[in-house]
């Protein structure tokens, strides 16, 4: 079981974020926060690092621990053609890229969605820089950006220097705004590029400042004790013994205090604000009778705003609900806390730990990365809110499994019929699917991926067939063009028959919804619906009656008969699994695609995930085609065909283990 499974069984749900796949390049320390904070919340974080590694390793182990918790580390040269090609294959499976150096070098490194859109149309890219991906290289450290937006000059003594506040407040507060503009694209269900500055981040934060000026010419000014401009009094006092914050902001507080502190008179804050000064004499003196934290317990028990000035260590003494263990490393716990969950808190990986550059049989240099436990993608939360309300769309509806769009037309309440269809005995004299001349090119000159090459394959019917290869082989991008969810650049590609590249958006759709079944690693469920509801999903938005026969005999092969009524969140990975089998399997397709079903899976929840699979080619005649990284996996099928370099090189009947593990060895994997 993974650390992401043990913590979802002991807390009993996901991650709000599970499913979703985020990159990250860049160095410490606004991209590694941003990425930090949504690793914390269940997304799927990989580091894309420099042979060298990021910067922030050489700081020191718990910096390094500090920002990068609970993620992936993939090693790349993203600057030689096999890492682009690995960047190109990371970003297929990816729902966003975040990255943060300068524009120069973004570009450079093609890590803009204009360079990644032919890989992955839907990825959202966001650019964390100085001053704009249209700004400029200028040096846009966090104590410079302090400097140039003004935040240094509000910050200190009016006497003294201007000064910084001592954490990296530009850094920590783009990281944050990141993740806010990622997160939005992804909730809107579609790509491009988001460009944050951290200029703009910090402008932004002096909102009033910035708007008395701007509206009224009122400069701001340093006030004694980093005091309020217009509440009194509310700064810092020093005391008996250490400092304190106090912060008036109402006349209750104010009656409450003074009573306490046996002040008399400035009843309104219009008064204590024209006697500004007699007002914070008063104050000082009274509060210099007692300690900070005494004052603070008695103004507490007031409900008068007031806090002892406290170091951090001391802070931390108080907070210990605060403090989590990542690995060896106690850090600062998640700000954001949702009900019913709590984070895996992973310890930070090593340099490379999930993938890295290394030189190629041919001499050539690829990549080798490690995608197990990647989930494959999530659904449109607007499938759940439409099954809720049990409505049918009349005009074109959208829903994403993974990087499939499924889209139902509906005309006069009848689904058009794709053009071209084969009748049934077509269909069943063909082989389940088969490809002829396949090529699949990303990019063009020099920068041109061949990620498939003249591939020729058959998928018999009735089979379970395993598809194996190294990282980058090819074997995502082939199962991708095999069910319609990609066009080859060149070649043919057969569906029972169908030739699935004279069909149009609708045709493909059809051919998909009707004759096409997918098991992803990540399960895909809709967070808010029943497992019952996620089962008959794809008939509720084909507008077809459920087979009650056949949805009774799934759910009995299956043994989730007693979940029918809970919903993801209540259910193991291995019963989430099944219950996407059953979702694939409802409409009763020709051919099944399976990504890495078991990926997410504990050893006994796969093993058995495949014992039903290679039962439901034997009993129920399925046909059924799985990528695959593990050789035990692939020792269920009745085949296993071997990709290198986008080439079918090889294949096996009647795998085991052992046999494929060897043959995979050859491969250099």
């Amino acid at each position: 079981m993974t650390e992401r499974e043990r913590a979802d069984s002991d807390t009993g749900t996901a991650g709000p974020l599970a499913g979703i796949r985020v990159l990250e390049v860049g160095h410490m320390l606004a991209g590694p926060y941003a990425t930090m904070m949504l690793a914390d919340l269940g997304a799927d974080v990989t580091k894309i690092e420099p042979p060298g590694g990021d910067i922030s390793r050489q700081v020191g182990e718990t910096y390094f621990a500090s920002l990068n918790r609970g993620k992936r580390s993939v090693c790349l040269d993203l600057g030689t053609e096999s890492g682009q090609r690995s960047l190109g294959e990371l970003a297929t499976r990816s729902h966003a890229l975040l990255v943060n150096l300068k524009p120069s070098g973004i570009r450079r490194l093609g890590l803009t969605y204009e360079a990644l859109r032919a890989r992955n149309e839907r990825i959202v890219c966001v650019a964390l820089t100085g001053y704009g991906l249209d700004g400029g290289d200028d040096p846009a450290f966090d104590y410079l950006i302090q400097a140039a937006t003004g935040v240094a000059s509000l910050t200190g003594d009016p006497d003294a220097p201007p000064t910084l506040p001592g954490y990296s407040s530009a850094d920590n507060s783009a990281g944050l705004t990141a993740a806010l503009g990622l997160l939005a694209m992804i909730v809107a269900g579609r790509g491009g590029q988001v460009d944050i500055a951290m200029r703009d981040v910090m402008l932004s934060q002096l909102n009033y400042r910035a708007a008395a000026y701007l509206n009224g010419g009122t400069e701001p000014r340093r006030l004694p004790f980093g005091a309020h401009s217009y509440y009194v009094p509310a700064q810092l006092f020093p005391t008996a013994e250490g400092y304190l914050a106090l912060f008036i902001t109402h006349d209750r507080f104010w009656r409450a205090f003074a009573a306490e502190a046996g002040i008399a008179g400035f009843a309104t804050m219009a008064e204590r604000a024209a006697s500004r000064d007699e007002v914070l004499a008063v104050v000082t003196k009274s509060l210099g009778a007692d300690s900070a934290a005494n004052w603070e317990r008695r103004l507490k028990a007031l409900g008068v705003p007031a806090a002892r000035v406290r170091t951090l260590p001391q802070a931390l003494d108080e907070a210990a609900d605060a403090i989590v263990t990542a690995g060896g490393f106690r850090l600062v716990t998640s700000p954001v806390r949702v009900a019913g969950y709590e984070p895996a808190y992973r310890e930070p990986p090593d340099l490379g730990e999930h993938g890295s550059a290394r030189l190629a049989r041919n001499g050539g240099s690829s990549a080798r990365i490690d995608y197990a436990g990647w989930p494959m993608a999530f659904m449109v939360w607007s499938v759940a809110a439409r099954m809720r309300k049990r409505t049918r769309p009349v005009a074109p509806d959208h829903a994403c499994f993974g990087n499939t769009s499924l889209i139902y037309i509906k005309s006069r309440g009848t689904m058009t019929r794709a053009s071209g269809a084969l009748n049934d005995d077509d269909v069943k004299a063909a082989p389940a699917a088969h490809a002829t001349g396949l090529n699949k090119t990303y990019g063009s000159g020099q920068a041109a991926v061949h990620a498939l090459a003249d591939v020729n394959v058959t998928f018999e019917r009735g089979r379970f067939t395993a598809v194996m290869g190294p990282s980058g082989s090819g074997k995502s991008t082939l199962m991708h063009c095999m069910a319609g969810l990609d066009r080859p650049t060149s070649g043919q590609v057969y569906v029972g028959g169908q030739e699935i590249g004279k069909l149009d958006d609708s045709g493909l759709t059809k051919l998909r919804r009707d004759r096409i079944g997918f098991v992803f690693q990540s399960f895909n469920l809709v967070p808010t619906l029943t497992a019952a509801e996620n089962i008959t999903l794809p008939l509720s938005l084909a507008g077809t009656k459920v087979d009650k026969e056949w949805f009774g005999s799934l759910v009995e092969q299956l043994g989730i008969g007693d979940r029918l009524n809970h919903r993801p969140s209540q259910l193991s990975g291995g019963q989430q699994q099944r219950v996407a089998c059953a979702r694939a399997l409802i409409t009763r397709p020709d051919l099944i695609f399976a990504d890495e079903p078991t990926g997410n899976l504990d050893s006994n929840a796969s093993a058995d995930l495949l014992a039903f699979l290679k039962g439901s080619v034997r009993e129920m005649g399925q046909s059924i085609v799985m990528v695959t990284h593990d050789p035990r996996g692939a020792a269920y099928a009745d085949r296993v065909i071997f990709l290198a370099d986008g080439t079918v090189v090889g294949e096996l009947d009647k795998p085991t283990a052992d046999s494929v593990l060897e043959r995979m060895r050859t491969l250099g994997s």
